[in-house]
């Protein structure tokens, strides 16, 4: 009897894996939504050398029910720091999509080498290209927590409805706050 169940349970486990395995219940496209189509592709890219990997040489990462979402959630966010959250979810078994949400720049944080985008949580996310001083609030010095930021970017919007026109803000070392308008 021993031998039999163990038999039955290899001949069992070797067809669960040839199942999971067979290329109609794995993943063979990747729809990403969200950003434009030069990104997408990257995305995509990245997406499919994650899954292109085994568990132990036996199940594929690209099966939908066992595909490493964790790990490429977090690559792509290490790799697209522009991006505020990525959503994976798997659309029958051979769709794979993957939505983005971009960052939403509302500041720009500068140093002495140039200015980045920074969003309302108050994370750096990309270089902003030369001109954008003029389309967002310049700020600089200390780092800000997002609570400072956007209770400054409330304070920006008073001074506006005052027809002041706020420019820069640089947090100093003692907590201050010096706003040129």
């Amino acid at each position: 009897r021993l031998a039999f169940f163990l038999v039955f349970g290899f001949i069992l486990s070797g067809g669960l894996l040839y199942t999971f395995n067979t290329p109609r219940f794995l993943i063979a496209q990747i729809a990403v939504s969200g950003v434009d189509e030069m990104v997408a592709n990257e995305v995509q890219t990245l997406a499919e050398q994650t899954l292109s990997g085994t568990y132990f040489g036996l199940v594929s990462h690209a099966h939908p029910f066992f595909y490493p979402k964790t790990q490429l959630v977090g690559q792509i966010l290490a790799a697209f720091p522009q991006f505020a959250r990525v959503d994976t979810s798997p659309e029958g078994f051979s769709v794979l999509k993957i939505e983005v949400t971009p960052r939403t720049p509302v500041a720009l944080w500068c140093t002495g080498t140039g200015c980045a985008y920074l969003d309302e949580e108050g994370a750096v996310f990309s270089e902003a290209p030369l001109g954008s001083e003029r389309l967002y609030y310049q700020l600089s010095g200390e780092a800000i927590d997002s609570k400072r930021l956007k209770a400054l970017l409330s304070f920006f919007a008073q001074l506006e409805n005052k027809e002041l026109v706020p420019l820069q803000a640089n947090f100093t070392e003692t907590g201050t706050v010096v706003i040129t308008l």
